[in-house]
């Protein structure tokens, strides 16, 4: 993906809060990137948000930040983003959780900064979309000719849907990768430096693969 252009928000937050925790320490980038297949412009939010006290790190990413689920509020200067799903592996316990809200809260020249990105980053990426729009052809008049024979249209499959390119990840001791992309028997470092092997473990009526300390 091609980088358009790029906005980055650091003293302008006050604070982020997540499942009951305010981080003070953050890092928001507002990016208009170009798709390389479609070549049409889109939103991408990085944002990593961190705690001294709680010695905590976490980030989430959106590479098309204005189809998700988000809320803005402009008396108390905050944005609210729906993270469609976090992973969360700490101390060997593994969790993933749906739909979790997470707060940011700007300052004053923050919420300026950053709604005067979003709205320019939107007229742009609109903008866009209607440039590659052609305009209908007129209608000729022409001579009437004689109805052709009506072909049978083959019926198309489906293509199915896209699945989504969001990471979306929490402090883990388990190596980076997922443990679903990579084949049982798997051996990878881990974030705590230790060798982690793929397995696999029922849950429910279906067997899912996650790290297993060596």
């Amino acid at each position: 993906m091609a980088k358009l252009r790029e906005i980055t928000i650091k003293k302008g937050i006050k604070k982020s809060v997540f499942k009951g925790n305010s981080y003070p320490q953050n890092d928001f980038s507002m990016s208009l990137i170009e798709r390389e297949k479609t070549k049409k412009p889109t939103l991408y939010i990085y944002h990593s948000f961190d705690s001294k006290s709680l010695k905590k790190y976490n980030r989430w990413y959106d590479i098309d930040f204005l189809r998700s689920k988000y809320k803005l509020n402009d008396k108390t200067r905050t944005l609210t983003y729906i993270i469609p799903e976090w992973e969360n592996d700490v101390a060997g316990e593994y969790a993933v959780y749906k739909n979790v809200p997470i707060v940011i809260h700007f300052t004053v020249k923050g919420w300026d900064k950053f709604t005067k990105t979003l709205n320019d980053f939107k007229e742009k990426i609109n903008g866009s979309s209607k440039r590659k729009r052609k305009a209908p052809a007129k209608k000729k008049t022409t001579t009437k000719k004689k109805a052709s024979p009506v072909r049978k249209k083959l019926a198309q499959r489906k293509k199915a849907p896209k699945k989504s390119a969001r990471i979306l990840r929490g402090k883990r001791n388990s190596p980076s990768t997922s443990a679903t992309s990579v084949s049982v028997g798997t051996k990878r470092r881990g974030g705590d430096g230790k060798m982690y092997v793929c397995k696999t473990y029922k849950r429910g009526n279906k067997r899912v693969k996650r790290w297993f300390k060596v």
